[in-house]
């Protein structure tokens, strides 16, 4: 019965997300729009991707200096990259050179002529070029459909590039894909200039208190199924002067636990995972065993929609996914300063 249960909230999950991106898709997303630097946006978020995307991937980082700035929600725009970034990185399964670039456009005549969806006037390109196996034409008129995947079964909902669009859109903005078999894809997204010349600050990296700066001292349990996030999260966290221990799933997490119970202070878990502890009952168990244990859970989906008793349990720090080295460095520091409580089971 456990193990039903856990595939239907895992099910319920992957339903979630699917409902956000067919918001994005049909334009009914709510959005903050306002002056942004794109390159400062694009800068940060490169910076996860180094980690996300693996090593046998080359990066090309193009950026044109002192672009005037676009009038978008960053949120957006993150979507934007890294969909755009990991469906580059699943074209090249065997290495390859990620090209990802900026420069400003003026759109006239003949290219409103060129693409019915392009928009008069002063934008923004952003250039997200593959040097993967590339696609013909059949398939390039049918990539921003919805569901559409040429992916394996379970590899991949459809939605990536169907949500892109719908955000250029939502922006008044628009996308063009140059592709051919075996020679890579050239994805270009089109965003519009913002009235106001002066871009609204790029979050910085969160700077702690000098009262509050992590030493080797704080120990972090990351609990995180995904590889190459568990992996992130790991050194993200390490750069900060945390010493990090990590596990796969529940029960990992309770075979390092039992060596290292007197020395952990923290628990970062993701709330659902693959086998039969899910992250709520790992922090009970080890709760119950350390009452001022630290407990902060991840998710790709928001607490009120992890469920109302979920919701209801303020003691422990959420963190929702995807998130930058910045919300996480301030998240955990803000809760190692917060009281211990015990989690409800």
């Amino acid at each position: 019965m456990t193990v039903s249960l856990q595939q239907v909230e895992r099910a319920a999950e992957r339903a979630t997300a699917l409902t956000r991106q067919l918001l994005a898709y049909s334009r009914k997303q709510i959005i903050q729009r306002r002056p942004i630097a794109l390159n400062g946006v694009l800068e940060q978020t490169v910076a996860m991707l180094r980690r996300v995307i693996g090593e046998h991937i080359a990066f090309d980082i193009q950026l044109t200096p002192d672009l005037p700035p676009v009038f978008a929600d960053s949120g957006s725009v993150d979507q934007v990259i890294m969909n755009l970034a990991l469906n580059a990185r699943d074209a090249m399964p065997d290495g390859g050179k990620l090209t990802i670039a900026t420069h400003e456009v003026e759109t006239d005549e003949t290219a409103l002529k060129r693409n019915p969806e392009a928009q008069p006037g002063r934008h923004i390109c952003l250039l997200v070029k593959d040097s993967g196996k590339g696609m013909d034409a059949a398939t390039v008129a049918r990539i921003f459909e919805p569901f559409f995947t040429t992916k394996g079964s379970g590899e991949g909902t459809g939605m990536g590039l169907a949500t892109v669009y719908g955000v250029l859109k939502q922006h008044g903005g628009w996308i063009e894909v140059e592709s051919a078999p075996r020679r890579g894809t050239a994805i270009r997204a089109f965003f519009p200039l913002s009235v106001d010349e002066v871009a609204a600050e790029t979050a910085q990296p969160a700077r702690l208190p000098a009262a509050s700066v992590p030493t080797e001292s704080v120990t972090i349990l990351v609990v995180e199924d995904e590889d190459m996030l568990r992996d992130f999260v790991g050194q993200a966290l390490g750069v900060l002067g945390y010493r990090v221990l990590t596990a796969a799933n529940g029960r990992d997490a309770l075979k390092v636990w039992s060596e290292h119970r007197d020395e952990i202070d923290l628990l970062l878990t993701d709330v659902v995972m693959p086998e039969s502890i899910s992250g709520r009952q790992l922090a009970h168990t080890l709760i119950v065993e350390k009452p001022d244990l630290k407990v902060i859970f991840t998710s790709g989906y928001s607490a009120e929609l992890l469920g109302e008793d979920f919701e209801q349990e303020k003691e422990f720090g959420f963190l929702a996914k995807p998130y930058l080295p910045d919300r996480l460095a301030s998240t955990v520091a803000a809760h190692l300063q917060r009281p211990a409580v015990g989690v409800a089971a």
